[in-house]
């Protein structure tokens, strides 16, 4: 086969549905060919999405010709289809290629989304911490260790009763066994309710708290070791408890 048809067998190739014979010869087109090793980036990129992630080197004008009038075959064939078994070999493989370009897109969109959708949500925590943490009128509560040993030292700070937000200020707890967790606690007349879980910090760490009522809802805060993920209620005396302003 002369190389032209060679380099219409490369989407063939990408996908492995090519003869022993027939891979050949394209392998050899590959070692020779500046043209071919071109084109199969091109088709490796479309199939595996990296035209999402980087600059893609820039295919032979006459292969991006041929790649709009295949898709636009496509996009003219009727309603009722062969079964794609029954297609012809480099239709499917167009076919394939298409809907594998399609996915990935979609699939890179709703990453991008989330992404952005996450990093916008962190930006609006800081602003929110900073904000409380930098309010002259800001409370502090200190909680304090049953162990007297314990160096660790942690403030929650609050600016209103009436706000339900809060930040957590953690500094040199020491690390837990694995499957452990620290676990924030609010209390009110007996009625303990979880704030959230965190983990071991050497380094300032500073927290939002999202509370389930006001904060002059609450008497108390305390700090248990539960499982990873928390419990519903504690699972053992407090290791830490401090009286809300």
């Amino acid at each position: 086969m002369d190389d032209t048809t060679l380099i219409d067998l490369i989407p063939d190739y990408v996908l492995g549905s090519l003869s022993s014979d027939e891979q050949a010869q394209v392998d050899a087109l590959l070692a020779r060919s500046q043209e071919a090793r071109d084109s199969l980036l091109a088709y490796e990129q479309t199939l595996a999405g990296l035209a999402l992630l980087s600059p893609v080197r820039k295919a032979p004008a006459h292969l991006t010709d041929d790649f709009s009038k295949r898709l636009q075959t496509m996009a003219a064939v009727s309603v009722v289809k062969p079964p794609i078994s029954q297609l012809p070999r480099r239709r499917t493989a167009w076919l394939l290629l298409s809907a594998a370009a399609l996915l990935i897109l979609i699939i890179g969109i709703v990453f991008a989304v989330r992404a952005n959708a996450n990093a916008r949500q962190q930006q609006l925590e800081q602003q929110t911490i900073a904000q409380i943490i930098n309010n002259s009128a800001a409370h502090q509560t200190v909680l304090r260790f049953a162990d007297a040993n314990n160096q660790a030292h942690v403030v929650f700070y609050s600016v209103q009763a009436a706000d339900t937000d809060g930040v957590l200020a953690i500094q040199g707890l020491s690390a837990l066994p694995t499957g452990k967790q620290y676990q924030l606690w609010t209390i009110n007349s007996g009625n303990t309710v979880s704030a959230g879980v965190f983990d071991a910090g050497t380094q300032q760490v500073m927290r939002l708290i999202h509370l389930q009522a006001a904060v002059g809802t609450y008497k108390q805060m305390a700090i248990t070791i539960e499982p990873i993920g928390g419990s519903i209620q504690p699972s053992g005396q407090p290791i830490a408890t401090g009286t809300l302003s």
